[in-house]
């Protein structure tokens, strides 16, 4: 029987939100370092040298599904990067460290923002509210392998709209 994820809350998406759980990656507040006319360049809006040895990016589409989260996993040995394409989705986060249950939380991604995520920081691919939503993901190239996945009690999402956040 699937609980609904009231006890999960939804919180708002700003750098001091995130900094639990990785380096928020979206317009910095800030000026431009290059403003050109056609251009406005933010040199350095996130230190990203902890991929491991071998960085790479890949390609995330997930599609629609039932809003029902089972389960979370983590890097132990490499960041992760979600940077959103298109779409918008809900991601949930655990802080780093042996995983609290009581403690994770969702965001709403509306793609206007992207999220670094601390190695061993606890998550789950994200759960689209459009038919899709896709990723470039930056990770360590032996990510895979490096996966750790927990079993959760299953909690069944409703929309952000009832969290009155969107």
């Amino acid at each position: 029987m699937a609980i609904l994820m009231k006890d999960i809350p939804l919180i708002k998406a700003v750098p001091e939100t995130i900094e639990a759980y990785g380096k928020f990656l979206g317009k910095p507040d800030r000026k431009p370092t290059l403003e050109r006319g056609d251009i406005d360049y933010y040199h350095n809006i996130a230190p990203s040298g902890d991929f491991t040895k071998y960085p790479v990016s890949s390609f995330l589409i997930c599609h629609k599904h039932d809003f029902i989260l089972k389960r979370v996993e983590r890097h132990k040995f490499t960041e992760e990067t979600f940077i959103p394409l298109e779409g918008h989705s809900l991601m949930i986060l655990g802080k780093k460290g042996e995983l609290k249950e009581e403690n994770l939380v969702a965001v709403y991604m509306d793609g206007s923002w992207g999220i670094q995520l601390y190695r061993g920081t606890w998550h789950f691919a994200p759960f689209p509210l459009d038919p899709l939503a896709t990723f470039i993901l930056l990770s360590g190239r032996d990510s895979g392998p490096d996966i750790e996945v927990c079993d959760v009690k299953q909690r069944k999402m409703p929309l952000p709209q009832s969290w009155g956040m969107i």
